[in-house]
């Protein structure tokens, strides 16, 4: 994923105005903030009482809801503060009547307009690829990373019966992410541990560096940096005595997948290499075409995505793109490591990515591959699947949150077989 989808967790203020009425009634009110690639529910939950409760939720991006710390309410207005992360978002609106609200919602600078509705209750988000039953180990550990203050946390899955599994190191997305990668309420790097584990192969994914902390030096880390995570991790499970220390991969997605080549090049022990979504130019050309592709489904002129292509090569400060993390990924050729690679290697995109175009870039991963005398790989383009690998219509970023499925299960087990050939 891109910076501009990353996951938001919120602290927050909410204070409303003054007249309360002071018999009990709860209020669910909801609305959706167009960003322009995609539209993000917003939701506050209010019980009204003496002790007037609030909390605030941002649905797509985590099903934890935040309780105010302040509550008050006036007739004509209301007023949200927040604190997201290392920044602050502010909504400010009026009542049109006592079922909706219109106003502004403003973030790093940018306002958009946003409105709230009165619900009758909480939409609920079904989520059917949520592991249950579980019947293999779920093991928490934990790393540390050479000159990096911050302990890695992680969960290793495997079978309950057996030993010397083969395992996959999950890496992940750009953006800060936890373990299991989630994003619009789905996980689906449990999903992919819970199928590997109930198929005999053994999975570790660990939250990203800086994971649980406000520490601006942790969250300026580089995709380089990343690497290093990720041989850290590699180093964990070659000392694991239910691991097979000879069979250990990497499987990375979106920036991770770039992230895989970058560690595995430089480690001759790695057994193997996923890539899902992954870059096979550099972050520059992936950027750009992303946005033509985004801006073209939402029908912009050939005008207008050209000025906003042109932003790009730029590198305008406008967009963002002088950050450190920014500075690395756009700079950085994947060929530059996947054509070191000679290990077995899988390389999967769905044909309805928008983010990572699969006509780009899986055929530069082929160049590479074939470039590095690598005789045992595959390069698969999935039908009607999306960046996160769901079954999808438009493969636009706003139909992420609204579909149900986590990951197809034809990913799956194109991922299960591929070990199966190679590792197994």
């Amino acid at each position: 994923m891109t910076k501009s989808t990353k996951t938001i967790i919120f602290s927050l203020i909410l204070t409303f105005g003054s007249l309360v009425c002071m018999s009990q009634s709860r209020q669910f009110w909801s609305g959706e903030l167009k960003t322009g690639v995609m539209n993000l529910p917003v939701t506050v939950d209010l019980t009204l009482s003496e002790d007037t409760v609030a909390f605030f939720g941002s649905p797509s991006q985590t099903k934890e809801t935040f309780k105010a710390k302040k509550v008050c309410l006036r007739n004509d207005s209301l007023l949200v503060s927040v604190n997201a992360g290392l920044s602050k978002v502010v909504f400010k609106g009026a009542y049109i009547t006592s079922d909706s609200i219109s106003g502004t919602f403003t973030q790093s600078g940018q306002t958009l307009p946003l409105s709230l509705v009165r619900k009758d209750s909480q939409k609920t988000i079904n989520r059917p690829q949520e592991p249950k039953d579980i019947n293999y180990v779920c093991e928490e550990v934990s790393f540390s990373v050479e000159g990096v203050d911050y302990q890695f946390g992680g969960t290793l899955t495997y079978p309950a019966e057996g030993e010397n599994f083969p395992a996959i190191i999950m890496l992940s997305g750009s953006g800060l992410q936890n373990r299991d990668e989630e994003i619009f309420q789905h996980k689906p790097f449990a999903v992919i541990a819970d199928y590997m584990a109930r198929n005999g192969i053994a999975v570790l994914r660990f939250d990203d560096r800086g994971w649980g902390t406000q520490n601006q030096e942790l969250l300026d880390a580089t995709t380089t940096d990343y690497a290093k995570d990720a041989i850290a991790a590699f180093d964990l499970l070659k000392k694991h005595p239910k691991i097979d220390h000879k069979r250990i991969g990497f499987a990375g997605h979106s920036e991770g997948g770039m992230i895989a080549p970058i560690a595995a090049s430089t480690n001759k022990d790695v057994a193997f290499v996923i890539l899902l979504a992954a870059p096979g130019v550099s972050g520059m050309e992936v950027l750009i075409e992303q946005n033509k592709a985004v801006l073209s489904k939402m029908n912009y002129s050939q005008e207008q995505i050209e000025e906003q292509v042109q932003k790009i090569k730029s590198r305008d400060a406008s967009m963002g793109l002088q950050g450190k993390w920014f500075k690395c990924f756009l700079d950085l050729n994947p060929k530059d490591y996947l054509s070191r690679l000679t290990m077995p290697v899988l390389a999967l995109n769905g044909e309805k990515d928008l983010q990572v175009i699969a006509s780009q870039n899986l055929p530069a991963i082929k160049q590479a591959l074939k470039q590095a005398g690598n005789r045992h790989f595959k390069v698969l383009s999935l039908p009607n699947l999306n960046h996160l690998f769901q079954e999808c219509q438009s493969g636009m970023p706003d139909e992420y949150f609204s579909i149900e499925q986590t990951i197809s299960p034809k990913v799956l087990e194109i991922m299960r077989d591929f070990i199966d050939e190679y590792v197994r």
